[in-house]
Formats: structure tokens, C-alpha cells, sequence
């Protein structure tokens, strides 16, 4: 048992190590160049007002914040984001702000995104659009609104946004942290 705990330990701190050190690669005259890590976007949802009445909506916010300080490639970000049952989403990538309770109107991207599936109007996956990209340390904000329709009065449910995964790295390294969930409760 203890051998499998050091085994998992060695594997633990070789990976970090790995992922800690300078990469490397060559040019094309042959010299050799260190490379940048790829990027990594985590993200939050900015909904201050989570308690929805009968057919009540709010606005909110998705941030997705690049964070080790390497650009996403351009046209490759992903996002999706889920209501719960009894709930639908919508999202309008003409608007360029969205009045969130508390906050006011918040400066929004969505021109720069599109919606490219839309299931039951409760899950909606936009993508960065061609040419658009998330600088190194840089973010992009995303307006949504989300209305209650059916959800039975007491209920307590989450609506969440996540990154997609990225297998090739071009605009996202590490999957755990690109998810997020937010409580919201039925009046």
C-alpha cells in the first residue's frame, strides 16, 4: 500500500517537475529556442442575484482569464454553459455590455464569439470566433441571461460553465480547473 502511495508520489513530482521546466524546441537554422508553456484559461460566472421568482431572468457574466501568460491560438476557445431543468439560457453576440443586478452595465465580448450549439435552450456552446484569441494573462467576458420557466418553487439547482478540453493545447492545458458552478434556488 505504502509503495503505491511513493509510486504515485514519484509520478506526482516528475510531472510538475516536468511541467515546471523550460521547454524547449529548434528553429529552423537548427538553434535551439525555449518555448513557451501552453495556455492555461480558467473562469468564473458573475451572477450576484441567484434567487429566481416565477419567470423571473437575470444577466450574468462568464470570465475566462488566461493565466500562465502564453495567448490561446486564434479561433480554438470553447465554453459551454448549462442550465438546470426548468431553466433556459439564451445569448445575443451582437451586445457589447449587460446590466447585471448590482453592477450595473458589464463590458462584454460577445462579438467575438458564436453560438455554435444550442440544445433545449438549456445548454448553449459558443466559440471564439476566427482571428479573435485570449492574450497572454489577458480575459474575455461573455453576456448570457438565464430565466426561470419551470423550476418548481423551493428547488435548489446550479448552473455551470466550462471550458472544453483541449487535447491539442492551443488554448488550454489544464482541464481540472475549467469548471464552474453557481447555486441558484427557485422561489
Amino acid at each position: 500500500m505504502m509503495k503505491n502511495f511513493y509510486l504515485a508520489l514519484f509520478f506526482m513530482l516528475v510531472i510538475s517537475q516536468s511541467l515546471a521546466q523550460p521547454r524547449f524546441s529548434y528553429d529552423q537554422a537548427g538553434n535551439r529556442v525555449q518555448r513557451s508553456s501552453p495556455p492555461d484559461l480558467v473562469l468564473n460566472l458573475v451572477l450576484l442575484q441567484a434567487n429566481f421568482g416565477a419567470n423571473a431572468a437575470q444577466n450574468f457574466v462568464v470570465n475566462i482569464f488566461e493565466v500562465v501568460g502564453t495567448a490561446t491560438s486564434s479561433g480554438t476557445v470553447e465554453l459551454v454553459v448549462t442550465a438546470p431543468v426548468g431553466y433556459t439560457l439564451s445569448f445575443n453576440n451582437s451586445i457589447t455590455t449587460i446590466n447585471v443586478f448590482a453592477l450595473g452595465n458589464q463590458t462584454v465580448n460577445n462579438p467575438n464569439w458564436t453560438a455554435t450549439n444550442i440544445v433545449a435552450n438549456r445548454q448553449i456552446t459558443v466559440k471564439m470566433n476566427a482571428g479573435q484569441y485570449i492574450a497572454a494573462g489577458g480575459s474575455s467576458a461573455l453576456g448570457f441571461t438565464i430565466t426561470r420557466t419551470t423550476a418548481n418553487s423551493g428547488s435548489t439547482s446550479s448552473i455551470t460553465a466550462s471550458i472544453t478540453n483541449d487535447s491539442t493545447l492551443t488554448y488550454d492545458s489544464n482541464s481540472s480547473n475549467n469548471i464552474y458552478a453557481r447555486i441558484i434556488n427557485a422561489l
